[in-house]
């Protein structure tokens, strides 16, 4: 599959490139064509490149992708002031590092697993997870349609800022002394502003940090200098500090995605799949406002009316969970002092009573007072699945509470 897509990709982009040298016409139906082919290679690359970056947190997403993205920002500035000949080469380098790195990721992928399917303790390995996996999929009633609705629960905030950002880069294009584009720019200023917080070391989960406190307070200060008189200085920054913002997003949407790729719950075609059809179709709505007159000429404000709803759903979500948990049974947590090594008592039980490394994970929070929600933020995980999870620790435990696990522990040691 993935080198069906490489071939059909580097098709597409020849023959695109040829309308560059060539005076044959280029027809709608080669077009049409082509463009399927650039599709659907594009696709399958970027979720096989998205498989090689699904091994990192959120915190190592953001510096990794960070880093990456803004060199290409750095190229992509270097390039444009560059000759075009030089463009072309530099082209169809990028082309054929794009294509050809998932292909060697790939390959390596299947024989890795091939080697270790030789081992008979990587047998057992795939075995037991094969059933934790049926036992979730019981437990929570899985399908496909779950599967996505699971999905848009741990990464809902996220997505939808995501969609945000592709309606704007698509539908709104300014170049900075008709060089530089407004777009490449900000998204620059945007990884200096995001990169620290890989950095912000904290036992709390960073997701809903950045999502309810970061994001609200860069909104905020958007709200206040969008208040200023239109072509006021004030508001020619905040329609630069706009794109600052819709950068911001977008670094922290893909890195959340690869930290929940990275979280294995859900699949990588399931999560990217899913992630650049929405993208492309917001993109094409984003195309089409771009050349109708009646949103070109308020698209500032429809941007920033989208912006505003976006910040007072990210304020409310907060205080909304908060008043469904106050109406929702939970367990009562205990006030148990565990002293000595917590991790290593809880691998010691997990191995006695044969959990799963996910398990165990998650027995090991249980173990420090955390409760199923604060865990799901944590690991990424959707919050149907965490409550699996503490039902099979239950069983095989053979206890009822999370008290027992505590005392458990605290036996242990």
């Amino acid at each position: 599959m993935v080198t069906l897509a490489a071939i059909l990709m580097v098709i597409s982009v020849v023959a695109f490139m040829q309308t560059l040298f060539s005076p044959l016409p280029f027809y709608a139906l080669e077009s049409i064509i082509a463009g399927i082919f650039c599709g659907f290679g594009t696709t399958v690359i970027s979720i096989m490149w998205a498989d090689y970056f699904a091994r990192y947190d959120l915190r190592n997403s953001i510096l990794v992708l960070g880093i990456l993205v803004g060199l290409g920002i750095i190229l992509n500035i270097i390039l444009s002031i560059l000759p075009a000949t030089i463009q072309l080469i530099a082209f169809i380098l990028l082309v054929a590092i794009g294509v050809t790195t998932p292909l060697f990721h790939s390959k390596r992928t299947r024989t890795h697993k091939a080697d270790h399917t030789q081992s008979d303790a990587c047998n057992e390995a795939f075995s037991h997870t094969h059933d934790e996996a049926s036992e979730l999929s019981e437990a929570t009633g899985e399908s496909r349609l779950g599967d996505v609705k699971r999905m848009l629960s741990v990464i809902l905030w996220p997505f939808l800022g995501f969609l945000l950002f592709a309606l704007t880069m698509a539908a709104r294009k300014i170049l900075i002394f008709d060089l530089i584009s407004a777009e490449s720019l900000c998204s620059l200023v945007s990884i200096i502003i995001i990169i620290p917080l890989c950095f912000l070391r904290s036992e709390k989960p960073l997701l809903p940090l950045v999502y309810q406190v970061f994001l609200p307070i860069i909104v905020s200060i958007l709200i206040v200098v969008f208040s200023f008189p239109e072509h006021s200085l004030m508001r020619e920054i905040g329609a630069m500090c706009l794109y600052v913002f819709f950068g911001i997003i977008g670094l922290l949407a893909l890195s959340s995605f690869t930290a929940a790729a990275a979280a294995k719950e859900f699949s990588v075609p399931l999560i990217f799949g899913f992630i650049i059809a929405a993208f492309s179709a917001v993109s094409l709505l984003g195309l089409v406002m771009r050349d109708a007159s009646p949103f070109t000429e308020n698209f500032d404000a429809l941007l920033m009316v989208l912006t505003t709803i976006y910040f007072i759903f990210l304020v409310l979500s907060p205080g909304i969970r908060a008043w469904r948990e106050m109406f929702t049974p939970t367990e009562a947590s205990s006030t148990h002092s565990i002293q000595g090594d917590l991790e290593s008592r809880c691998l010691k039980l997990s191995k006695r009573y044969g959990l799963s490394p996910r398990e165990s994970e998650v027995m090991t929070y249980i173990g420090r007072g955390y409760s199923p929600a604060y865990i799901a933020k944590k690991l990424f995980l959707s919050d149907s699945t965490v409550r699996s999870h503490v039902k099979s620790i239950y069983r095989k435990l053979d206890v009822h509470s999370r008290t027992d696990i505590l005392q458990l522990i605290d036996s242990d040691g």
